[in-house]
């Protein structure tokens, strides 16, 4: 399926795509997104910061995390990561 294709954004394609990756690619997005939001996290203002960390939590729902361990491991990690290297 092509980015774009039947009306879906190129993240919405990326990320449906993921879900069905390995689980190292997992890791790796989960990883990779999860440092830069955490790295945002620490320099945004309080404000911006609980915006888009409520949006994630919203984002990051139950189901989601059962069916995308991996994933979710992985961006829970890069987040940490993100928060302690800024």
């Amino acid at each position: 399926m092509k980015p774009g294709s039947r009306g879906e954004s190129w993240p919405m394609s990326f990320f449906k795509d993921a879900t069905k990756a390995s689980p190292a690619k997992q890791l790796t997005i989960g990883g990779v997104s999860g440092w830069c939001v955490g790295f945002i996290f620490t320099k945004a203002g309080k404000i911006a910061a609980t915006a888009i960390g409520g949006s994630l939590l919203l984002f990051q729902a139950q189901k989601f995390v059962k069916d995308n361990v991996f994933l979710a491991t992985g961006f829970a990690g890069g987040f940490l990561l993100g928060v302690a290297s800024s």
